[in-house]
């Protein structure tokens, strides 16, 4: 049984509840490959997080050091799921507009010599 499956279980009972999940996508969502942009979320994962969003209750926010449109192309779960990209740089998701900070415009040597 997958740890979705299991926290679904868990979760008989409780829908008046609420609940947030906070997850990492590379190791954690998915493994880690050589190259970063082959990895997808599998079939059976994503059906497992959409039935947890379809829950009226729960909501599903994904972090990565990926951009957030990236992420939700990886992720494919649509509108109902957050997306926060750039280790929280930027972030979209259900009921507000797209937030992007303007840190690179701001500081682009400062990151270059960082990179």
């Amino acid at each position: 049984m997958s740890d979705i499956q299991q926290i679904l279980n868990r979760l008989e009972g409780h829908e008046d509840d609420g609940l947030l999940l906070v997850t990492g996508f590379d190791g954690v969502l998915v493994d880690y490959e050589p190259d970063p942009e082959e990895v997808r979320l599998s079939p059976a994962r994503r059906e497992a997080l959409a039935a947890f969003i379809d829950r009226p209750t729960m909501s599903l926010c994904i972090v990565s050091g990926r951009r957030a449109s990236d992420l939700k192309d990886r992720v494919r779960l649509g509108e109902k799921a957050f997306y926060v990209g750039l280790h929280g740089l930027e972030a979209e998701g259900p009921g507000f507009v797209r937030i992007e900070r303007q840190i690179f415009d701001r500081y682009p040597t400062r990151l270059h010599e960082i990179a």
